[in-house]
């Protein structure tokens, strides 16, 4: 199994390689989250004004990724074991 899946690598180069790759994976999603955040609720804000007075723009549950990287991992966990679950 070792040969298939690491293509003949050691398992700890291996396993150092998945690990970084799973961190940069989080950080581009975590970043990515943050960049979009920043640009679209003052969009929000100024469409809102104008249509809407006094409303309060509203998103869903990536607003709290930057402030809680530690439950975007325990989801992805949970996830990843409910799917093989299932």
């Amino acid at each position: 199994i070792e040969t298939k899946l690491s293509d003949g690598t050691n398992f700890i180069i291996y396993s150092i390689q998945m690990a970084g790759t799973f961190a940069a994976g989080v950080f581009v999603i975590l970043s990515g989250v943050r960049l979009i955040l920043g640009e679209i609720i003052p969009a929000f804000k100024g469409i809102s004004e104008k249509l809407v007075p006094n409303s309060k723009p509203a998103l869903d549950c990536p607003i709290v990724f930057p402030y809680a990287p530690n439950a975007v991992l325990v989801g992805f966990f949970s996830s990843f074991v409910g799917g093989i679950v299932s």
